[in-house]
């Protein structure tokens, strides 16, 4: 279990993706800004799988796909999530990247809803498995 600033540092980021990425994501997703909806979605995430990770002591990677790699080989293997989370985690950094590089893709109202929906779903999974291990 962390303590001290480490667990000042879970804290942050889980609030982060708590109260900064997703509520944007659907405040996004309502004035029907589906790519940013879909990108704040993935920081949620991001920020998500980070404090788990370093919770546990993990340094994350410091790319994107990286950090998508160690949480399967971490949080995943060791039975801390579901495989589906890797899956939400991976999907979530594919359409952020698509986003990024390819700006004439088209993102619909289902699958930007879609996005935040499993964020919502991440972060929810990730506070659950963080308290389990504090009990």
């Amino acid at each position: 279990m962390t303590t001290g600033p480490a667990r000042e540092f879970v804290e942050s980021r889980l609030r982060l993706a708590q109260e900064e990425f997703l509520p944007a994501s659907r405040m996004l997703l309502e004035y029907d800004s589906h790519k940013s909806a879909v990108d704040g979605a993935y920081y949620s995430s991001h920020y998500c799988a980070v404090a788990l990770l370093c919770h546990y002591v993990v340094r994350p990677s410091k790319s994107h796909a990286g950090l998508v790699g160690l949480f399967g080989s971490g949080a995943i293997n060791w039975g801390l999530m579901q495989p589906e989370f890797e899956r939400i985690l991976g999907r979530a950094l594919r359409a952020r990247t698509s986003n990024t590089y390819s700006p004439d893709v088209e993102i619909s109202q289902e699958s930007a809803a879609s996005s935040v929906e499993n964020a919502e779903r991440f972060l929810t999974a990730i506070r659950e498995s963080l308290n389990q291990q504090q009990e």
